[in-house]
């Protein structure tokens, strides 16, 4: 059976962490432009009406719960490093 490098394991986390923390904050910028055109009452009309039902109904869970399983992915690999070293002897 093929090894697994724990530093590659690492490595891994450590980029995943990073990108997944610039696209959740990407989302959330995203998030907040998106609140401030649905708030925007000059522009009025029955499509205007339409996508911005879409954009509360539709599009917010979907980027929040995007953001929230950005969030589990983080904290589940963590997790997994950290039973790692506590179950690994690094004398070896």
């Amino acid at each position: 059976m093929p090894r697994i490098e724990i530093g590659e394991v690492r490595y891994f986390v450590e980029q995943f962490l990073r990108e997944s923390k610039r696209l959740r904050d990407a989302m959330r910028d995203y998030r907040k432009a998106v609140a401030k055109l649905l708030v925007d009452d000059e522009i009025k009309g029955e499509f205007v009406d339409s996508a911005k039902s879409y954009y509360e109904t539709v599009h917010y869970p979907i980027v929040d719960t995007t953001i929230e399983c950005l969030s589990e992915a983080d904290r589940i690999l963590k997790k997994y490093v950290q039973d790692f070293e506590s179950q690994v002897d690094d004398a070896f």
